[in-house]
């Protein structure tokens, strides 16, 4: 743990920033996120609008940031639905 709880980051990734190389990624991408995730979906959507083939965010239900022992069964449908639309 870097800060004052497990939900602050310092060090060097206090201002570590990659968004700007998310273009490079150039394979379909699935960016998911659970309800109640520490992530925001501000964050999340950085990923999905920077990614050029990341399809729209899928927000699993119920779930927090470790959304496949959440809810795996949600997870596997998503991963299949993104899967078969290759």
């Amino acid at each position: 743990m870097q800060g004052p709880s497990e939900f602050a980051i310092g060090g060097v990734l206090e201002t570590f920033n990659c968004t700007a190389e998310l273009c490079k990624v150039q394979v379909p991408a699935l960016v998911m996120r659970g309800q109640f995730d520490t992530m925001t979906e501000t964050c999340s959507m950085a990923l999905v609008d920077n990614i050029p083939r990341a399809v729209p965010l899928v927000t699993i239900a119920r779930a927090g940031h470790c959304k496949l022992i959440d809810e795996p069964q949600q997870c596997a449908e998503a991963m299949s639905r993104f899967l078969a639309g290759l």
